[in-house]
């Protein structure tokens, strides 16, 4: 997974949530330049082909890709979290932006879903 430090800048959260989105849906389509496209130099330096294939991997594993849900917001911290939903399960997203509001820091955290 893509390392998780960094700060961010404070935006809407449609705009956040279009970002969260980009990557999350890079990273299930196997699109390094999708997943890395909107992502500071130095977090983008750090994603590799295979780790996105073995995240797609998985991420397929839990059925189609459905979207993403926001669950926390911090514009002052530039934090983000989004629940992505698949039609067998979920990641928690949880993301960071640097101050010219590109992506410092995106991880995917597998969530238990209670049905």
């Amino acid at each position: 997974m893509f390392a998780m430090l960094a700060v961010g800048c404070a935006m809407g959260a449609s705009k956040t949530q279009q970002l969260a989105d980009s990557v999350t849906s890079g990273a299930y389509n196997n699109d390094v330049s999708a997943v890395t496209q909107n992502m500071d130099d130095a977090l983008a330096g750090t994603v590799t082909r295979r780790e996105v294939g073995d995240l797609s991997d998985r991420m397929h594993a839990l059925g189609d890709y459905k979207g993403l849900t926001e669950v926390t917001s911090d514009d002052n911290a530039r934090k983000y979290t989004y629940l992505a939903r698949f039609t067998k399960g979920a990641m928690m997203v949880e993301m960071r932006l640097d101050s010219d509001g590109k992506i410092a820091a995106y991880r995917l955290v597998p969530q238990q879903l209670v049905q």
